[in-house]
């Protein structure tokens, strides 16, 4: 591993100092077939430059590079196709599969309580039974495995809403107990997101075509500061 120390620097604008070894780790992050971390709003020039010293980013993002550049190959020897594998190799599902039986194994050992004294582990609440065959005739799970390893092995997000009413919302509502002089049509959503009512839900905060910012309620972020990063979360 070879590290960048970006001081001391060259030039008296020290911004500049901080881009010109921030080019440089882009440069040798890209040799490696890694995309580097991009420059934003949240994301400085320190805290990029940070990220590309530490350890457990690289250990990710090698990872997803060799996932990919090994499913590349099995592509090339057509090893992914209707007859041998579809959608993916027969190699990326079974590993797949060994990681999310791990993560299972994980799980497992995680017990959660819920208000009637219940105990559950969150695999058994994880779990998705899929049955029947799917369009061509084949196994359905054989067919769903195939797509969720498919999809991980690419970093393709399946089945995300995009529209209606905040999720965020939902779920920070569902998590408060008891309610403190609000306004009643605060309390009304607040009802039917604790019941699980999604479609009353829908139609308090203004409907499924409503805007986000003419919602009725809306979620407040507190940015946090990273300082191993330098970066706001």
């Amino acid at each position: 591993m070879y590290w960048l120390i970006p001081s001391p620097l060259t030039g008296s604008n020290p911004v500049n100092g901080f881009l010109t070894v921030y080019d440089k780790c882009c440069e040798f992050v890209n040799g490696f077939g890694v995309n580097p971390p991009e420059l934003t709003k949240s994301v400085n020039v320190t805290g990029a430059i940070k990220k590309m010293q530490d350890e457990y980013w690289w250990l990710r993002k090698l990872r997803k590079v060799i996932i990919r550049k090994r499913e590349e190959v099995l592509i090339h020897l057509r090893q992914v196709n209707s007859r041998k594998g579809k959608y993916c190799s027969d190699y990326t599902v079974n590993q797949r599969i060994i990681q999310k039986e791990l993560q299972r194994k994980m799980l497992e050992e995680l017990v959660i309580v819920n208000e009637d004294g219940e105990s559950f582990s969150l695999a058994e609440l994880s779990d998705k039974n899929v049955n029947g065959a799917d369009l061509d005739g084949g196994n359905s799970i054989d067919a769903s495995q195939r797509v969720e390893a498919w999809a991980s092995c690419w970093g393709i997000r399946q089945f995300q809403q995009i529209g209606a009413a905040s999720v965020t919302v939902w779920r920070e509502l569902r998590r408060l107990k008891q309610l403190l002089g609000e306004h009643d049509h605060f309390i009304d959503i607040h009802k039917a997101a604790d019941s699980g009512a999604w479609a009353e839900f829908v139609k308090l905060m203004g409907g499924v075509f409503c805007k986000r910012n003419e919602q009725a309620i809306h979620p407040l972020y507190k940015e946090q500061f990273a300082t191993d990063t330098g970066e706001l979360k």
